[in-house]
């Protein structure tokens, strides 16, 4: 009975685990729901002081990493969504990549589109992560200096 919980837990927590790019997901969902079908085959079996203290050592290990996550979040790079409209005639998007990158940012995503109205503009949605807290209020500022930009919106 406890190898068919371990194998269809073990199914539906690699369905949880999500890889993008570089980045993993899901793995803390994965091992919740692996544990949660041990717990419960521990439950049944009727061992319940195993039970206890599997349960309060797994409560303890997941308020941890919540709180780990929140003290990385305020340490890690701040991010914004910038919208940018441009003078299609000014050239490529190098000088904004480049003044996204003088004030230590990475950009993450970058969509280029023309503009639906007036005709000769190109929208321009970039999703920016930079370190200095001081950066989020700069960058738009900067970018806004550049010939042949006609609006920065952040969003």
């Amino acid at each position: 009975m406890a190898a068919q919980v371990v194998s269809g837990i073990g199914f539906l927590g690699a369905g949880a685990i999500v890889q993008s790019g570089a980045s993993i997901r899901g793995l803390t969902t994965a091992a919740t729901l692996w544990i949660s079908g041990a717990l419960g085959v521990a439950a049944g079996a009727g061992v319940y002081l195993l039970l206890g203290a599997c349960l309060a050592t797994v409560l303890a290990a997941l308020v941890g990493l919540s709180a780990t996550r929140r003290l990385g979040r305020r340490r890690s790079p701040r991010s914004m969504e910038l919208n940018l409209l441009y003078e299609q005639s000014s050239g490529p998007l190098t000088p904004f990549v480049a003044g996204v990158t003088e004030l230590k940012g990475h950009i993450d995503e970058l969509v280029d589109e023309d503009a639906p109205d007036p005709p000769g503009l190109r929208h321009v949605r970039l999703r920016v992560r930079v370190r200095d807290r001081t950066a989020l209020h700069t960058l738009p500022s900067s970018l806004r200096e550049r010939s042949g930009v006609r609006s920065v919106s952040v969003r």
